[in-house]
């Protein structure tokens, strides 16, 4: 089970393991030094597609149509594995799991220092794919910390179907000016 509370999980994954270290005088540098990666995958990580999921439910449908908004994991035969979507947002009205429901907008969050480039779109067009008819309208959405190769940033100002979100945009209430779709229609 997972826990959900940032401050929770920080005490439970970084905290506890290490307390002998960093309540010795001296250590906790080391301390932190062996919880890094923890820390940025555990919680800086998760608690960021938290946020984007937050973001796509209040500010990005403002202007676009979206009803239930979650994760999900998509099964694909071509790579052997389950994809992870940090969000998936169904069109209004569609009830989660249930098999005429349509997908409205699929999305990726990475709390890394990598902006994200086209092999992360390639990625999200192929789960748009895997998903066949029931997501063939869907919106990608890409939500990064490191923001976007320029390439990329080029490309989503072409499209009607590319959300790109930097943590700016998303503490910005206007939300993101880097987007293929603007207008909601």
């Amino acid at each position: 089970m997972a826990i959900s509370d940032p401050i929770m999980r920080f005490h439970h994954t970084i905290t506890l393991p290490r307390l002998q270290l960093f309540q010795r005088r001296g250590r906790a540098a080391q301390a932190w030094s062996q919880a890094r990666q923890t820390f940025a995958t555990h919680i800086l990580g998760p608690h960021f597609e938290h946020l984007a999921r937050e973001w796509t439910i209040t500010s990005l449908a403002e202007r676009m149509e979206i009803g239930w908004t979650g994760t999900t994991s998509v099964a694909c035969r071509e790579h052997g594995i389950s994809h992870q979507l940090d969000v998936a947002s169904l069109a209004p009205g569609d009830m989660p799991r249930t098999s005429s429901a349509r997908v409205a907008l699929i999305g990726e969050a990475k709390c890394t220092n990598r902006p994200r480039d086209a092999r992360d779109l390639a990625r999200l067009e192929h789960i748009r794919e895997l998903l066949g008819a029931r997501a063939h309208d869907a919106h990608l959405a890409m939500f990064s910390r490191a923001g976007f190769h320029p390439d990329l940033m080029a490309d989503a100002g072409n499209r009607r179907d590319l959300v790109l979100v930097t943590m700016d945009d998303m503490f910005n209430r206007n939300g993101s000016k880097r987007q293929g779709h603007q207008d909601g229609g």
